[in-house]
């Protein structure tokens, strides 16, 4: 592994793990802060030539997979807390599908298109 590909790898397993503590505190605004920085360590993943896997390869491909599933747990949980600390409450409930229903509970729902979007 070079040492382009050993810095790229470092910057987004950073990154992931930048993401994941957003998510554990459940703060949107570094969430959000973390966007620019997780959008540059994938671009620059992306540039990588593509080589042989050696064990440093393999290695930092792992980390960033460990941070990765961090990320999604902790998302996962983010949601399923917000899911229940809605319901009882009547605010209206939101899921993975960007669905959401009003405050009056009415039937029909509203659909607010996907939940990411890839910004070019």
């Amino acid at each position: 592994m070079t040492t382009d590909d050993a810095v790229a790898f470092a910057r987004l397993d950073g990154a992931l793990a930048a993401v994941g503590d957003a998510l554990s505190r459940a703060d949107l605004d570094r969430l959000l802060a973390t966007e620019p920085v997780l959008s540059a360590a994938m671009e620059a993943v992306a540039r990588l030539r593509p080589g042989g896997v050696d064990t440093d390869r393999r290695a930092a491909i792992d980390r960033v997979r460990t941070s990765l599933l961090r990320c999604r747990r902790l998302g996962a949980a983010l949601v399923e807390f917000t899911r229940i600390s809605l319901d009882p409450s009547g605010d209206g409930v939101y899921s993975r599908m960007g669905s959401a229903i009003d405050r009056t509970g009415a039937a029909s729902a509203v659909v607010l298109g996907p939940t990411l979007e890839a910004r070019g």
